[in-house]
């Protein structure tokens, strides 16, 4: 306890300063109610985010604007609690990111699949996730490219960035030699994808196992449920695919609350009612299945989204570990997510009172709510629990 204090203690007390600046329930309920984008402004000028749209105008607010703000807010303060941290948090916090970096190189290698030429790699590099860049992404990126041309065949590309990965990334550690190019295919990412976070939650959980005390007791759970979530995923994705039982097994992460039974059922199961299931011995998944068969209208991944909130919402009632900078970036991320449909929302009933341009970003897709003002409110996730 004590060598904690004196290492970590400074960062441990601020992120959880960072942590009372999340939006409350009253918040979110004034931000529901919003009819324009100055009714935002009012409501988010008493909170953390402040007067960041004190730019944007009125009349053609980007939907982004929101987003792009919550983003530039989580990297700020995470780069500076990365900058002071030390080992053995220092460690913890660049797993942290490793997850985000996986993510973008997916991206680029989808990119170099469907498009290698320099343009469409620098437009691909602008929407990857600020907090999996590292030094080296740009030169992967560029690896599949030939001065701004396509080369002489796209698995050419593919075949220097995995050199480039492997050999000169931080997530170099989470490949091996089961990872060959051969015919790639877009699919054939996403399943590159999925060993990389596999590999990616088994070190991290080993990580945190020998680290001990509260941290193991609180990330263990978290990363178990994080690799059950994925585990699910994976085989509501596969089913009635080309992927066979094995291949799909083998993407499975080796820790887990749903070890072994539970895997063995996911690794055969045929249908939808297969896997739930596979996975009704394990009273949260069960709870969340039924959950979202009473609400069909919201995706199966909100109500797992939901529950990881929960979880990390508790870490924060513990003293003396890690596991509160884990749960900071979670939560920031799921104001990210609630931004976007904010704006939409806004945009949405603005265009039918008046005042006002409706108009969307170019390249953003979304389906739109029959009632948004009446809907809104239910995909807003409380990131604070009520003060004692």
């Amino acid at each position: 306890m004590l060598k904690f204090n004196i290492d970590d203690g400074f960062l441990d007390s601020l992120v959880r300063g960072y942590r009372s600046g999340f939006l409350t329930s009253e918040d979110y309920s004034n931000l529901a109610q919003s009819q324009t984008v100055e009714d935002i402004r009012m409501h988010l000028q008493t909170t953390d985010y402040g007067n960041f749209l004190e730019s944007e105008n009125a009349n053609a607010v980007r939907i982004s604007a929101l987003h792009t703000a919550a983003t530039d807010k989580m990297v700020k303060e995470f780069n500076y609690l990365r900058c002071h941290a030390v080992y053995p948090l220092s460690q913890f916090l660049d797993f942290v990111t490793h997850g985000f970096m996986i993510d973008n190189v997916a991206l680029i290698l989808t990119g170099t699949l469907r498009n290698p030429t320099k343009e469409y790699m620098d437009e691909l590099m602008s929407k990857c996730h600020p907090l999996g860049y590292f030094p080296t992404l740009a030169a992967v990126s560029l690896a599949g490219t030939s001065e701004g041309k396509l080369l002489p065949g796209s698995m050419q590309g593919v075949d220097n960035m995995f050199k480039e990965i492997m050999l000169e990334t931080p997530l170099a550690v989470y490949f091996s030699s089961n990872f060959v190019t051969g015919d790639l295919r877009e699919k054939d990412i996403e399943e590159i994808k999925a060993k990389l976070y596999c590999s990616y939650l088994q070190t991290f959980h080993s990580f945190c196992m020998e680290l001990g005390g509260v941290t193991a007791e609180l990330m263990g759970p978290i990363l178990q449920f994080e690799a059950d979530r994925r585990a699910i995923n994976i085989t509501f994705n596969s089913l009635q695919t080309e992927l066979n039982k094995d291949d799909r097994a083998g993407m499975f992460p080796s820790i887990g609350f749903l070890i072994p039974e539970g895997h063995l059922k996911l690794k055969n199961a045929e249908d939808d009612e297969a896997v739930k299931r596979a996975i009704s011995h394990i009273q949260i998944y069960k709870s969340i299945m039924e959950k979202h068969e009473s609400n069909a209208q919201k995706n199966l991944e909100d109500f797992f989204w939901e529950q990881e909130v929960e979880m990390c919402k508790r870490v924060f009632d513990q003293q003396f570990h890690y596991g509160v900078f884990y749960a900071f970036v979670k939560l920031r991320e799921q104001v990210r997510r609630m931004s976007q449909p904010l704006f939409i929302h806004v945009r949405f009933v603005t265009r039918h009172t008046g005042g006002a341009q409706y108009s969307l970003d170019r390249g953003v897709h979304y389906s739109r709510p029959k009632r948004p003002h009446q809907r809104l409110r239910s995909h807003f996730l409380i990131l604070r629990a009520p003060s004692q």
